[in-house]
C-alpha cells in the first residue's frame, strides 16, 4: 500500500500511440505500452503523473525507447 503523498516510479517500453494498448514486441521479447494508456490507468487509480521520454537501454546496439512514470498519490 502506498501512503498518501507517496510516489510510485516505473518505466515502460514505448509502443505506438496508434497501436494496441500493450503488446509483445517479438524483437525484444518484452511488452511495449502505449503512453496514453499507462497514464489513463494511473489517473483512474487516483494518481497524478509526470512522464519523461527516455532511452531505457541499448539492445543489439540499438536504443530502446521508453518512458519513466512518476505517479503521485494525493495527500
Amino acid at each position: 500500500m502506498l501512503i498518501p503523498g507517496g510516489r510510485l516510479v516505473f518505466s515502460c517500453e514505448s509502443g505506438p500511440e496508434d497501436g494496441p494498448d500493450l503488446h509483445l514486441n517479438p524483437a525484444t521479447e518484452r511488452y511495449v505500452h502505449k503512453r496514453s494508456h499507462v497514464e489513463s490507468l494511473c489517473h483512474a487509480a487516483g494518481f497524478s503523473t509526470e512522464v519523461e521520454e527516455t532511452t531505457l537501454r541499448y539492445q543489439k546496439g540499438q536504443p530502446v525507447p521508453g518512458f519513466v512514470v512518476t505517479a503521485h498519490k494525493p495527500t
